[in-house]
């Protein structure tokens, strides 16, 4: 495993988190931050980071289309350096949401990552 690819994506990702409550331009229909999702494209559980709306798309009705940033974490499936955090950008199509879950506590997720615990 490289520790230098890994701190960095550790640094991105804390970047990511950091910027948060700073985003004053979050989709109003947008799911709240922390909502659990699932990646259509990755079949991966993680939770919402942000969102914002894609610009370059427009549905039928000529609505914006939201983009979510999420966290995947690792699956615990195996030991190798692919399986590491990830921050990936969806469309809010290619993600199953899960509502009626409570949705994480952002700061607390930020706060284990700095210290280098799991979630």
């Amino acid at each position: 495993m490289n520790n230098n690819n890994s701190s960095e994506n550790s640094k991105g990702s804390e970047l990511a988190l950091n910027g948060l409550s700073e985003h004053t331009s979050y989709p109003r229909e947008a799911v709240p931050l922390g909502t659990y999702v699932r990646s259509v494209r990755f079949n991966r559980l993680g939770i919402v980071i942000d969102a914002y709306y894609e610009y370059t798309y427009m549905n039928e009705e000529e609505q914006k289309v939201i983009s979510y940033t999420i966290l995947l974490p690792p699956s615990g499936y195996t030991s190798s350096h692919d399986d590491e955090y990830v921050i990936i950008h969806e469309s809010e199509y290619d993600t199953v949401c899960f509502l009626m879950i409570e949705p994480v506590k952002i700061k607390s997720i930020l706060k284990n990552l700095k210290n280098g615990n799991t979630l």
